[in-house]
């Protein structure tokens, strides 16, 4: 526990950590001065957590940032459980955000990040609620399960409310599974292999998507190994 008032804020210093708790009063402060943070249970940020660089801050319990701020600078906000997770974002802004954790984790606020990732192997599978009514915005999203698979879930948090979707620029989505999502507001989400589960908004599930992989080492645009699915591009497929 972090209180208000002391003469000097904590500022983390020689080595990333890894503790058991945090909660942040209001008016203190915690400085990562560029190093990496693990919490292991649950976190409550009412004060400030400063970022000073790329530093990956990890959580593995209940976040709540409701009352606080955060100066994500190039960081990565780490949701990585092993059980259901709430994050309370607090409709703050974030540099990147990964969501990690192969159960459930709720967003119980909107938020904007430069980044919403996750990547879902095929034995993995990842599962997301949105706050309904609430607006997740975002420079980039890139969402990717294994090929063949739909394996990353996203949902609102009230079946048939929609959740709000802004993406500005770019974006990779491959293998999700969708409801409830109005992204009206920004580009037309292109997903690949993807399953449209009902009551989305400016969603092209029909899209033919490839990706390059390089899997072969010899460089070759024309080469159907190098590419994911295994078929070369052509003048209608999104690259």
């Amino acid at each position: 526990r972090i209180p208000a008032l002391t003469p000097h804020d904590p500022v983390v210093n020689g080595v990333g950590r890894t503790i058991a708790g945090l909660e942040i009063e209001p008016g203190a402060t915690l400085s990562l001065n560029g190093y990496d943070l693990t919490i292991s249970r649950d976190a409550a940020i009412a004060g400030g957590l400063i970022c000073n660089g790329s530093e990956a801050v990890t959580f593995r319990g209940d976040v709540d940032v409701s009352g606080g701020t955060v100066t994500p600078a190039f960081s990565t906000v780490r949701l990585a459980g092993n059980v259901a997770q709430t994050f309370d974002p607090a409709g703050l802004s974030f540099y990147k955000v990964d969501v990690a954790n192969t159960q459930t984790v709720t967003f119980a606020n909107g938020f904007s990040a430069y980044e919403l990732l996750c990547k879902a192997a095929s034995n993995e599978l990842h599962s997301m609620k949105f706050a309904r009514d609430e607006t997740v915005t975002l420079n980039g999203l890139s969402f990717r399960s294994a090929p063949g698979t739909t394996n990353i879930t996203m949902r609102s948090s009230v079946d048939g409310q929609p959740w709000m979707l802004n993406v500005a620029h770019g974006l990779f989505v491959r293998g999700v599974d969708v409801r409830d999502s109005d992204a009206s507001a920004g580009r037309t989400i292109y997903a690949s292999g993807s399953r449209n589960s009902g009551n989305n908004y400016n969603w092209e599930f029909s899209a033919i998507v490839a990706e390059w992989t390089g899997e072969t080492g010899n460089g070759k645009f024309e080469d159907a190994a190098n590419w994911s699915p295994p078929v070369v591009p052509d003048a209608v497929t999104r690259v």
